[in-house]
């Protein structure tokens, strides 16, 4: 039967189905679909309360000019190519990476990755300048200010071979923290609440009038917006973990909506 297109999607919108974007998700394999369904499976009985004693921590990348989905401009016609109605496009995007930590409704250090001084992140640079010098007094003061529930901080990373090298479990060893690394399973970013900070972090950034449009701009925009996220907005996103668990385990390890 020959059948255009056209008329095809007449019936497929008749019941409910239209071309939409997909959504991006990391690739689940069998195997991590089974790791992430038995985590979950692990902590499905705990509250907000036993989640309350959790760091969060993750790093992100920010790119100078980026700017978010469809950007539209009012103008006149032969406007167009006037400064002001442009996107800019950059030949080659500077990327700016940063490390930053949040518990229950407080922000953590936030580090701004110097590049040009401390080289790529591997184990040993992210201890040296990540972790000595920031989570490790942070997370000792969380500890000697008596904020916790259980007595314990746990801290949470992922999976990123910097965080799970040799060194890097050394480390946490000598520090004191070896114990009380939470265990985390792969490709599981939608299970932590850090991610929807850095979601808040950049739609801001990439609103702001003007956009950043060079490296010290960029650093001078992501430590304003740091600094403007709101304790009720980071408390919003920890409290919600117990509702990721709980989806993940509808999705038998599968993605979910966060």
């Amino acid at each position: 039967m020959q059948v255009s297109a056209r008329a095809l999607r007449r019936p497929f919108a008749s019941e409910g189905y239209h071309r939409r974007v997909a959504r991006v998700k990391p690739y689940l394999s069998p195997p991590t679909r089974q790791k992430r369904k038995a985590w979950a499976e692990q902590y499905r009985d705990w509250q907000v309360s036993d989640w309350s004693d959790v760091i969060w921590s993750d790093e992100c990348a920010l790119s100078v000019g980026d700017v978010s989905g469809t950007i539209w401009v009012t103008r006149r016609p032969g406007e167009e190519y006037l400064e002001d109605c442009l996107v800019p496009r950059f030949a080659r995007r500077t990327t700016v990476m940063i490390w930053g930590a949040i518990y229950r409704n407080y922000k953590g250090p936030l580090v701004i990755w110097n590049t040009n001084s401390w080289g790529n992140i591997n184990g040993s640079t992210y201890i040296k300048n990540i972790i000595r010098p920031h989570l490790h007094p942070w997370w000792c003061s969380l500890h000697h200010n008596d904020m916790t529930n259980s007595g314990y901080v746990y801290f949470q990373q992922d999976g990123a071979p910097a965080h799970r090298s040799k060194h890097a479990a050394a480390a946490f060893q000598e520090l004191g923290m070896g114990n009380y690394i939470f265990p985390w399973p792969p490709s599981s970013p939608d299970l932590s609440p850090i991610e929807g900070i850095w979601r808040l972090l950049k739609r801001r950034i990439m609103h702001r009038d003007p956009r950043p449009l060079t490296v010290p701009d960029l650093h001078s925009a992501i430590i304003e917006e740091w600094d403007r996220i709101s304790p009720d907005e980071i408390l919003n996103l920890t409290a919600s973990v117990p509702e990721r668990v709980q989806d993940v385990l509808g999705s038998n390890g599968g993605h979910t909506a966060w």
